[in-house]
C-alpha cells in the first residue's frame, strides 16, 4: 500500500512540474514575453530559471529543489510584473 502511494506522489510531482514547464513555454514564452519589452532579457532569464527548476523537481525528491522552484517563480513574477509578489 505504501509503495503505491509513493508511486502516485511521484507521478503527481512530475505531472505538476511538467505543467509548469508547459505554462512557461506555451503562455509566457509564446505569448506574454515580448522582445520589445525593456525587461525582455530579465524575463527570459527568469522564465528559463523556472523551466530548469521544474526539470530538477522532476528528477529529485529533495525539498530544496521545490524551494528553488518557488523562488524562481517569484523571480519571474518580479521580472514580468515589475513588483513584489503578494506572499501570504
Amino acid at each position: 500500500q505504501e509503495h503505491n502511494q509513493l508511486a502516485r506522489w511521484v507521478v503527481t510531482k512530475e505531472t505538476h512540474a511538467g505543467a509548469i514547464q508547459s505554462t512557461i513555454a506555451d503562455y509566457f514564452l509564446a505569448q506574454r514575453i515580448k522582445s520589445d519589452s525593456p525587461s525582455y532579457a530579465d524575463q527570459l532569464k527568469a522564465a528559463h530559471a523556472v523551466t530548469v527548476a521544474a526539470m530538477k523537481c522532476k528528477q529529485s525528491t529533495d525539498g530544496a529543489t521545490a524551494a528553488t522552484l518557488e523562488t524562481a517563480i517569484h523571480d519571474l513574477y518580479r521580472a514580468y510584473e515589475g513588483k513584489e509578489p503578494d506572499l501570504h
